[in-house]
C-alpha cells in the first residue's frame, strides 16, 4: 500500500474514472440554483449576534490577539469561523453577502469529498449516479433562509473539517502521517463548531477498524484530544448553556428532541409536523443499523465500504444529542426543526442514503442476488422502500420550503433594515430591532462603520422601495425596463409631481463622488388627450437641514429616435457627509401645464466613486 497523501481515496487511478468529472458538474445544478437565489435575495447587511463580533471589531479598529478569538459564543468555540469572517471583513469592507458565498463553497467542497469518499470505494458502475442525492442534500433548501444569513459558516466548516479527518485516517496508511492529518483536521472541526468535539470520539473508534494496532497511537490521541477538550471545556458551565440544559431527568423530553432533530429534514410532506419527523428519525436510526447489519452479512468488503458511512451517521448522532442537552429545556421541541439545523441533519441522511446505495448496487459476497427469504428483504426490498420514502419526504420538504411565505419574510427583515440603517440617527428602535436586540448598539457603532466604509453603508443602488416618496399617486413610481427604439434601458418612472428621496453616507476617500443618470420624457405609440408638454427633473442635496439644486432642467417628449439627455453630477464637496439625495418631477414650468403623457424616466441612476 502506498504512504502518500494521492492514496486519500484509496487507489484514485483504479476507481475515480473520467465520468467521475460529469456526474460532479450534474450534481452542482443544485448549488447553481441556490447561488442565483442569493444572488436575487441575499442584502449586504450584518444581522444579530454578528455585531456583536466582526462588525464591532471591524467598527471600532480595535487591536486583538488569537485568544480573542477564542472566547466561548454561547457552547461554542468558532474560532475558526471567526478568523475567516474577520478577514473576509477587512479585505471586502465588511461585505456579508462574501459570507454566504463563502458558506456555498465550503458546501461544494463537502459534496465534491463526500461524492470521492463513496466513488474511491465503489464498484458498482451505476454509482456515479449517487452524485444526485448527495448533491441534493447539501445544497437542501431546507436550510433556507439560512444560506443568506451570513452568520452560519461554523457548522459547515465543521463538517469539511471533520470529513477530511475521517479521509485521512482511512485512506492512508496507519501511522503517524495519517494520525497527524486527522488529528489537525479535528482540531479545525472542534474550533469551528461545537459538534466538532465528537470527531475526537469518532476517529479514535474508526482507528480500531482500519487497522491501528500499536497502543502508543491510542496513548498519543488520547493525549492529542484531552490538550483540545479540556482548555474547550473550561468556562463551559459560566456560559449560556447552563441555563439550557434539561434535567437528565427528562429523558422522554430528551428522547423527542433527539428523534425530532434527526427526522427533520424528511418527514414527508411539511417537516414542522413533529409527529412525522419524530417517526422517520426512529426510521432512519434503526435504518441504519439494519443497513449495517445486512451490509456486513452479504456485501462483497462490505465493512470497508460502510466504514465512512457509520462514522458519519455516528458524529451526526452524537451532535444530536448535543443538541438536545443543550437546547431542549432552552427552546422547546420547536429548536429540533429550526432550519438552521437542516444542513447538519441532512449530514445524517446522506450517510443513509450512502449505504442504501451500497445494499442495492454493490456485488454480494456470492456474486448473485438471493431472490428468496430474508436475505431478499435485507438487501432488496427493505433499501428501494427506503430510497422511495427519503425520496418523497425530502422532494415534499423542500417543495414546502420554496412555498412557505417565510422564503421571502427574511429578505424582506434585512432590507427594512438596511433602510432604517441608513437612516439610523433618527429610525425607530423597532426597526433597528429587525437587525439586532439593542437598537443602541447599532447607532454606537455607526459612525464606526461609515469612517471604515463599511460596504452596506455604500451600495450605489436606488432601490425605490427603500426611498421616501411623495406623490400624488404613488403607483406611478417604480423600477421598470423599456424599450426605446429597440433598445432596453433600465429605468426608474417618476410621474410628475412627485419626489424620491434617499439617504446616503458618502465615502471620504474618493477624489470625486459622480451621480450618473438620464432624463427622457417618452410618448405613447398614439395619443387620446393632449400630448405632454414637457417635464421639468430636478436633482437636490439637502445636508444639516439646508438644500442645495444641482439639477434643474425642463426636457420635452422626445422624438424618434432621440435618447437619454445624459447627467453626470459631482458630488464629491459631500465626501464623508450624510446626505438626503432628491429626485423631482413637475410637470411643465408653468401654473398651465398639464400631465397628461408625462412619461418622465431616470435612466437608472449610479454613485461612481473615482
Amino acid at each position: 500500500m502506498k504512504d502518500n497523501l494521492l492514496y486519500s481515496l484509496t487507489n484514485l487511478r483504479r476507481h475515480i474514472q473520467p465520468r467521475d468529472t460529469f456526474a460532479i458538474m450534474l450534481g452542482l445544478i443544485p448549488c447553481y440554483l441556490l447561488i442565483v437565489l442569493i444572488d436575487r435575495y441575499a442584502v449586504n447587511v450584518p444581522y444579530w449576534d454578528i455585531w456583536d463580533w466582526s462588525v464591532s471589531r471591524y467598527a471600532l479598529d480595535t487591536p486583538f490577539s488569537l485568544g480573542d478569538f477564542w472566547f466561548l459564543k454561547n457552547e461554542h468555540r468558532v474560532f475558526l469561523p471567526q478568523i475567516i469572517g474577520m478577514l473576509i471583513a477587512k479585505s471586502t469592507s465588511l461585505d456579508m453577502i462574501i459570507r454566504n458565498y463563502a458558506k456555498v463553497f465550503v458546501a461544494v467542497l463537502t459534496y465534491s469529498s463526500l461524492y470521492l469518499l463513496y466513488r474511491s470505494r465503489a464498484a458498482s458502475r451505476a454509482s456515479p449516479i449517487i452524485a444526485i442525492p448527495f448533491s441534493l442534500f447539501s445544497f437542501t433548501l431546507a436550510f433556507w433562509p439560512d444560506w443568506i444569513n451570513p452568520v452560519i459558516l461554523a457548522t459547515p466548516l465543521s463538517m469539511l473539517s471533520f470529513l477530511f479527518a475521517l479521509w485521512a485516517i482511512m485512506a492512508i496508511t496507519p501511522g503517524w502521517k495519517a494520525l497527524g492529518l486527522a488529528a489537525l483536521s479535528a482540531l479545525f472541526s472542534s474550533l469551528s463548531f461545537s459538534t466538532g468535539n465528537a470527531t475526537w470520539i469518532v476517529i479514535g473508534i474508526v482507528m480500531w477498524f482500519v487497522g491501528y494496532r500499536q497502543i502508543r497511537h491510542y496513548v498519543t490521541w488520547a493525549v492529542i484530544s484531552l490538550a483540545v477538550l479540556i482548555p474547550y471545556s473550561y468556562d463551559l458551565f459560566n456560559s449560556q448553556s447552563i441555563i439550557r440544559n434539561t434535567p437528565l431527568g427528562d429523558l422522554a423530553g430528551l428522547l423527542e428532541f433527539f428523534l425530532t432533530f434527526i427526522g427533520a429534514p424528511i418527514a414527508i410532506g411539511n417537516y414542522l409536523i413533529q409527529f412525522r419527523a419524530m417517526t422517520m428519525g426512529i426510521i432512519g436510526i434503526l435504518g441504519i443499523i439494519f443497513l449495517a447489519i445486512g451490509i456486513g452479512r452479504h456485501i462483497k468488503d462490505g465493512h470497508r465500504k460502510m466504514l465512512p458511512w457509520l462514522g458519519i451517521a455516528a458524529w451526526v448522532l452524537m451532535g444530536g444529542a448535543a443538541t438536545a442537552l443543550g437546547r431542549a429545556a432552552f427552546i422547546g421541541i420547536e429548536g429540533a426543526k429550526a432550519s438552521r439545523y437542516a444542513l447538519f441533519q441532512s449530514f445524517f441522511w446522506i450517510a443513509f442514503v450512502a449505504m442504501l446505495a451500497i445494499a442495492l448496487s454493490e456485488p454480494r459476497r456470492s456474486m448473485q442476488r438471493d431472490t428468496r427469504g430474508y436475505r431478499f428483504a435485507l438487501m432488496d426490498l427493505f433499501p428501494m422502500g427506503m430510497a422511495i420514502i427519503i425520496a418523497f419526504g425530502f422532494a415534499n420538504s423542500n417543495l414546502y420550503k420554496l412555498e412557505d411565505e417565510s422564503f421571502n419574510d427574511f429578505t424582506i427583515q434585512l432590507t427594512e433594515g438596511r433602510s432604517c440603517l441608513i437612516m439610523y440617527q433618527t429610525a425607530a428602535d423597532s426597526c433597528l430591532q429587525l437587525l439586532h436586540p439593542s437598537a443602541n448598539r447599532i447607532r454606537e457603532l455607526m459612525p464606526g462603520l461609515i469612517t471604515r466604509e463599511a460596504s452596506f453603508l455604500f451600495s450605489s443602488e436606488f432601490i425605490v422601495e427603500q426611498a421616501i416618496t411623495d406623490a400624488l399617486n404613488p403607483e406611478e413610481i417604480y423600477p421598470t425596463n423599456r424599450i426605446i427604439d429597440g433598445e432596453t434601458y433600465e429605468v426608474i418612472f417618476q410621474h410628475p409631481p412627485s419626489s424620491l428621496s434617499w439617504r446616503f453616507h458618502l465615502t471620504e476617500k474618493s477624489d470625486s463622488i459622480i451621480l450618473n443618470t438620464g432624463l427622457l420624457v417618452d410618448i405613447p405609440a398614439r395619443y387620446d388627450a393632449l400630448p405632454s408638454d414637457g417635464v421639468l427633473f430636478q436633482v437636490s442635496v439637502t445636508m444639516d437641514g439646508q438644500q442645495k439644486i444641482f439639477l434643474e432642467k425642463f426636457i420635452l417628449p422626445r422624438e424618434y429616435g432621440q435618447g437619454f439627455e445624459p447627467i453626470r453630477l459631482d458630488l464629491s464637496e459631500y465626501s464623508g457627509e450624510a446626505i438626503i439625495l432628491t429626485f423631482t418631477t413637475q410637470a411643465g414650468i408653468d401654473e398651465n401645464a398639464h400631465t397628461n403623457y408625462d412619461w418622465a424616466m431616470w435612466l437608472r441612476p449610479e454613485l461612481i466613486y473615482e
